[in-house]
């Protein structure tokens, strides 16, 4: 989320979102398909951390309306637009231990190591 907030949507990088990440360029493709997807990834992981746990990988690109109805719901339930900023405005949170991600052929999920 944090690198398209930071340079928009357009200009964002996979790679950009790959290096906040701590994954290479192509291991990001190991758990989306697109640019898009990787936002939508993004959404629903800030609408519910718990949210990408068990989606099958690599999640596919979504349609434009599947993206927005996210930020729909998220908006609706974290009171709108202050809810948003309040979410863009905070600092990075670097966990006590390493994140694991892991991808099985049929899920995601992140684990503390």
């Amino acid at each position: 989320m944090r690198v398209f907030t930071a340079k928009g949507f357009r200009p964002a990088g996979v790679s950009d979102v790959a290096t906040e990440l701590g994954l290479s360029h192509g291991a990001v493709y190991t758990y989306a398909d697109s640019k898009q997807a990787l936002l939508y990834l993004a959404l629903l992981r800030a609408l519910d951390p718990d949210a990408v746990d068990g989606l099958e990988a690599p999640v596919a690109t979504p349609q434009p309306d599947e993206i927005v109805d996210v930020v729909r719901k998220w908006a609706a339930r974290d009171g709108g637009v202050n809810a948003l900023a309040d979410v863009l405005d905070r600092p990075k949170q670097v966990p006590e231990t390493p994140v694991r991600w892991s991808c099985r052929r049929s899920s995601i999920s992140s684990t503390a190591s």
